[in-house]
């Protein structure tokens, strides 16, 4: 296609290796990177593993079901991850007692996890981390997607929102049925900025407009630092996060006593949007610029 759009669709069969590409992508690239989603990730490199010691000559007398594997090991696993660096080696030499330990992987920091996730929108871990938060609040594994979601809902309803306006059919927004209101939103993010233990690693996560993540191509002229999640599909358009003056010196502000640091909510939402892509996004400069305390 005579554009830069990744337009091309994936599709295949559960448990079937076989997909099909659908679509277009930019014309007259040498290499371009088109990403689909695996549904069963873990099937998947037990399988690959599999193959790789067939094919070395290692005799394999039985295979774990990813369940079975949950129920004996994934649970150790999972508590070791919430504790330091010397109760993961315990529980990784523990493990490894029973048998040949061939590899060990460190996951990210659950911080920088977050930071990926809203800096690139990634909807895979976002749904991991839905699963992730859902068995710390005290799920059983293995954790489904509605046992995931409803844990989200339940622990907010006991912060005391209002849940009227939710409507969470996937962790990552994909799903049209997925919504919120802009009040539940606000009320978020009002948690997470004054009640919230994890406050500024939150605050880290969501980007600067105009310089980081998908944010990058909003840049916009005020004198406040503005931190925003963006979420899109076709008609819609939405934005959630904070925006943030700095302190003034009595000097600079002209009058007796300083100015304090100020910190406002902003949650905006378009739908049902016509306008072209350029067209939209400048009208939203336009009124942030119009809008944002000064």
């Amino acid at each position: 296609a005579n554009n830069r759009k990744d337009s091309a669709y994936v599709y295949g069969v559960p448990y079937q290796a076989k997909r099909r590409v659908y679509g277009s992508i930019p014309a007259g690239r040498e290499n371009f990177r088109v990403r689909a989603d695996n549904p069963q990730p873990t099937a998947s490199l037990r399988w690959l593993w599999q193959d790789h010691l067939l094919m070395s000559g290692v005799t394999i007398d039985e295979v774990l079901s990813f369940d079975e594997g949950v129920s004996k090991h994934l649970p150790s696993l999972f508590s070791a991850s919430l504790q330091s660096g010397e109760d993961i080696s315990r529980t990784m030499a523990s493990l490894a007692s029973q048998g040949r330990l061939l590899y060990h992987q460190t996951s990210p920091a659950l911080s920088e996890i977050i930071k990926v996730t809203n800096f690139k929108s990634n909807n895979l871990l976002t749904e991991y981390l839905a699963r992730h938060a859902a068995w710390h609040l005290g799920e059983a594994l293995p954790l489904s997607a509605g046992a995931s979601l409803r844990a989200m809902l339940d622990f907010w309803k006991n912060k005391g929102l209002d849940l009227s306006g939710c409507s969470l059919k996937d962790a990552c927004g994909l799903a049209p049925q997925t919504a919120f209101s802009a009040a539940f939103l606000a009320d978020v993010l009002r948690y997470m900025c004054l009640e919230s233990a994890n406050a500024d690693v939150f605050m880290a996560s969501i980007p600067l407009a105009g310089k980081e993540g998908t944010l990058r191509s909003l840049a916009v002229d005020v004198p406040g630092a503005l931190r925003l999640k963006s979420g899109s599909m076709s008609g819609v358009r939405c934005y959630a996060g904070y925006y943030t003056l700095p302190a003034v010196s009595a000097e600079l502000a002209g009058s007796a006593a300083a100015l304090p640091a100020s910190r406002y909510i902003l949650v905006l939402m378009i739908n049902r949007s016509h306008l072209p892509t350029a067209r939209l996004l400048s009208d939203i400069r336009q009124w942030l610029m119009a809008n944002l305390p000064r």
